[in-house]
């Protein structure tokens, strides 16, 4: 298995523990911060919304991940901000007690 299909697995990871803990804190109250989100969640539904935003970046970087368009350090480029995004849903629901 080659880095970049370890960090592709990581990205579809952190992708659903993003949404998990994004649907999780709107259920208990709190608030998106994506403008971009927020607006789609509030027309379309707190699934399905997500799914708009989040389809279409896991299957764009699935594909080029798995046909070799996407080099070992850009793909770890791309965990790393998903990760830090998943990291601040994580502090928001300890630090509101959710």
């Amino acid at each position: 298995m080659t880095l970049s299909n370890l960090c592709l697995i990581l990205f579809l990871m952190i992708q659903f523990a993003d949404a998990y803990t994004t649907t999780y804190g709107i259920k208990n109250g709190l608030k998106e911060a994506n403008p971009v989100l927020r607006f789609l969640i509030g027309k379309l539904g707190l699934y399905v919304g997500q799914l708009a935003i989040r389809l279409p970046i896991i299957a764009m970087v699935s594909y080029f991940a798995l046909t070799g368009g996407l080099e070992e350090w850009a793909m770890i480029a791309l965990v790393v901000p998903f990760a830090a995004l998943l990291a601040n849903n994580l502090y928001w629901l300890r630090r509101e007690n959710i």
